[in-house]
């Protein structure tokens, strides 16, 4: 009978010290979305601005974290000081974290890590039926991917580095929601009726 009573004691004397851990898990999940920058904005896979932060602060924290596919739906690729392979593993455990969510993905890979970049490429085009919003910073050699069906895809900016860009053609049907689309030599866009909106940018190195 001691046991009973205190238990709940001790539960509300915690509660009470840290506020947090009373609030239900679908507001502290919904707290923890808003914590990120606003959806398509593409927080970094490590760094202060990554959901990866709100896995290490308890225990409760991180298992909430991993249950909420909407903090892992969107993410910003770059050259971090990490071996190739820990970082294509730590790409494909952020996009099993996000479940089915549609994705907005940025890619800021340096281009002369080329090994990085085909391998990051690799792992991301097998989840293109979901992507959403997509900024890439590629070289012509590594545009051969971008290839339908997207049905989710509503934005699309692709920056190239040499001034020679050859994209797959497409119908129309693989870009269904498609609404960013201004005049440029993409046949993989041209016969989308339907967008407004695709920026595609050259430069030269």
């Amino acid at each position: 009978m001691v046991r009973s009573v205190a238990a709940p004691a001790r539960v509300a004397d915690v509660d009470a010290k840290h506020p947090l851990l009373a609030v239900p898990n679908e507001i502290l999940a919904e707290i923890f979305v808003q914590s990120l920058p606003s959806y398509p904005s593409c927080p970094p896979l490590r760094g202060l601005a990554s959901p990866t932060n709100l896995t290490r602060i308890c225990q409760k924290w991180r298992a909430l974290a991993l249950a909420t596919p909407r903090l892992w739906r969107a993410f910003s690729l770059e050259s971090l000081f990490l071996e190739e392979d820990a970082q294509i593993a730590a790409l494909e455990t952020w996009l099993d974290r996000s479940g089915t969510c549609p994705l907005s993905i940025q890619i800021r890979i340096d281009p002369g890590d080329a090994d990085l970049l085909d391998g990051c490429l690799e792992v991301i085009v097998l989840h293109q039926e979901r992507w959403e919003h997509v900024d890439f910073v590629l070289t012509d050699k590594q545009t051969d991917f971008i290839k339908g069906p997207m049905p989710l895809l509503q934005s699309f900016t692709l920056r190239i580095d040499d001034t020679l860009i050859h994209y797959p053609p497409a119908e129309c049907s693989d870009f269904p929601h498609l609404r960013t689309r201004q005049p440029s030599r993409c046949p993989a866009f041209s016969s989308a009726k339907r967008t407004q909106s695709v920026n595609s940018n050259t430069s030269s190195r």
